[in-house]
């Protein structure tokens, strides 16, 4: 077969480069026994496993440009790499195929055209040897981008199945292991769709409806015409939180809709649990902090003008949406639930980021957090039992788990109002209510039933101890807002529309307030008051909502 002109030409120019070593974005190791691009992969893989990706060994520009030579043993040996799996068209070669094996390596070719996917009986053969060399496999196709790239993925989300993890991945983070067509993509959306059914050691079973991932993609896509709308949507259903059950009530003609909402929530990690978190940073800049669908921390930034282009991806494995506090300029406090229900720390301190520490506990949803100045920090959270827990942070040390009792449904949260009001906090009851338990005089009072029809976690903010404001999604999933003004709640609550999922967030600053909400869809989304009046909604879009990889200390 003839090479295209695309992949000739770049196959000239990634020589040249690979030579001397770099390429933009990466960091590759020179040619290496005619191995062009050779890289370790380390993303989305432990440190027991030592996976390289290359191009076959002296290709220039078609398939059969490859031999093995001595010093291609050489590099493979320097490696320790003891399994190599060819999806060159050409990797059945009888002489290739010798070569390697005599020198005592694992050699599994499986055949692919260029430009195509393996299916799905080559990927579960790649993982059976893989799993029995994964200190030192090294995968090539010819160039050793897309072929090469899609059964990289594979082992990648296959790992992180065998962590626990789900794999969520997109179009983009398929791009960023240089996989490059339709039909490849194509392959590892059903790989998801497969794992998340728990075939990662029977890949290629027989299963009803195979092509369910590209089923899943048209209808993300807005792409109904010809599918069973109510099967999706149960499909759809299976993958997201237990409260998405309400939508078993859709009407006859929207589940498809219904499932697209679902389908496209879920790819950025949104449920009905869902609430951003935002803080001012420094003056001009303030945060936007979310948990993506693998449980990273995921960051929007304002700065002065503009957004950020997109999510910054740092890492972390949460298990619930984050809690920002700021402390000073630059230097905030972050909390969350990790997935053994204990609480996490992390945050800037003194202008450095520090990974994340576990504070112990056993906490069942999302913390909020205030900073009370010279006395502290304290962090509250819903027990696994429905009570509010209190942990104090005073005196340089943490003070150890406290009970302030009650029985509340979703996620609390927490206002200081200085010294003499203390603080404030509220929550949702079993009846959909807002109740309020304050702090004052040395002592935690009795909640408060402030009434009100409320089918979120609510998010409070507070300028001084007469002025609170307190946001929530009403049964019609719009943003309602119940204020505190000249020490009296007012009657009614407002409605300030929109059409949101999970719980808001919101933040006060400099100017007057943002709350933020992702929408059905999973986009974030802002409503803003400034200038003695409510702006119209704002929708930020999903803006590659996995995030990009990023340092937190380098980018903030």
């Amino acid at each position: 077969m003839a090479p295209s002109p695309r992949k000739a030409l770049s196959s000239l120019v990634g020589l040249a480069v690979a030579v001397q070593g770099a390429v933009t974005g990466r960091s590759y190791t020179p040619e290496c026994g005619g191995l062009q691009r050779l890289i370790r992969v380390q993303h989305n893989l432990t440190a027991n496993e030592r996976v390289f990706r290359a191009s076959a060994p002296y290709y220039t520009s078609k398939d059969s440009d490859q031999h093995v030579t001595r010093t291609t043993m050489d590099c493979l040996r320097a490696r320790g790499i003891t399994l190599v799996i060819s999806l060159n068209s050409k990797a059945s070669d009888e002489y290739l195929r010798n070569t390697l094996t005599q020198q005592g390596l694992v050699y599994l070719p499986l055949p692919v055209e260029d430009f195509g996917a393996p299916t799905l009986d080559q990927l579960a053969l790649a993982w059976a040897l893989f799993v029995k060399h994964r200190n030192g496999t090294l995968v090539w196709c010819g160039y050793g981008h897309g072929r090469t790239g899609t059964l990289i993925t594979f082992l990648q989300m296959s790992v992180q199945d065998e962590l626990g993890q789900k794999p969520r991945w997109g179009a983009k983070d398929y791009k960023r292991n240089s996989v490059e067509m339709t039909v490849q993509n194509a392959l590892l959306d059903e790989v998801q769709f497969r794992l998340r059914r728990g075939l990662r050691n029977n890949i290629n079973a027989s299963i009803p409806s195979t092509s369910t991932a590209l089923v899943e993609l048209r209808v993300k896509n807005g792409d109904f015409d010809g599918i069973d709308c109510p099967q999706v949507l149960h499909d759809a259903w299976t993958q997201s939180s237990k409260s998405s059950r309400k939508y078993k009530r859709t009407l006859p003609g929207e589940e498809c809709k219904r499932a697209r909402e679902m389908l496209l929530r879920h790819e950025c990690g949104v449920d009905d649990f869902s609430r951003p978190a935002a803080t001012l940073y420094s003056p001009g800049k303030s945060l936007v902090l979310s948990r993506n669908g693998q449980g990273n921390l995921v960051v929007r930034s304002w700065n002065r003008d503009r957004w950020s282009e997109g999510w910054s991806n740092y890492g972390g494995s949460l298990a619930g949406d984050p809690a920002v506090m700021l402390i000073s300029n630059g230097d905030l406090r972050i909390y969350a639930r990790s997935a053994d229900n204990h609480l996490l720390a992390s945050g800037i301190y003194n202008g450095k980021w520090i990974d994340w520490g576990d504070l112990g506990g056993d906490i069942a949803g999302s913390p909020s957090a205030i900073w009370l100045g010279a006395a502290g920090i304290r962090v509250y959270a819903r027990g696994r039992e429905g009570q509010l827990l209190e942990r104090r942070y005073q005196g340089n040390q943490w003070h150890e788990w406290k009970n302030l009792g009650g029985y509340i449904f979703g996620d609390p949260s927490a206002v200081w109002l200085g010294a003499g009001a203390g603080i404030r906090v509220y929550a949702r009851n079993g009846q959909g209510q807002l109740i309020e338990k304050s702090y004052q005089g040395k002592d935690w009072h009795d909640w408060k039933n402030l009434g009100g029809q409320i089918s979120s976690s609510p998010a409070a903010i507070s300028s001084n101890a007469e002025n609170i404001r307190v946001y929530a999604r009403n049964h019609a999933d719009e943003l309602v807002e119940l204020s505190y003004e000249k020490r009296r709640w007012l009657k009614n609550w407002r409605n300030l529309g929109g059409e949101i999922t999970g719980s808001p967030g919101a933040v006060l600053l400099g100017d007057g307030v943002r709350v933020y909400a992702r929408s059905a869809t999973g986009n974030l989304l802002e409503r803003g008051y400034w200038h003695n009046k409510w702006q119209d909604w704002k929708n930020l879009g999903r803006n590659d909502c996995d995030g990009q990889k990023s340092e937190l200390r380098e980018e903030l």
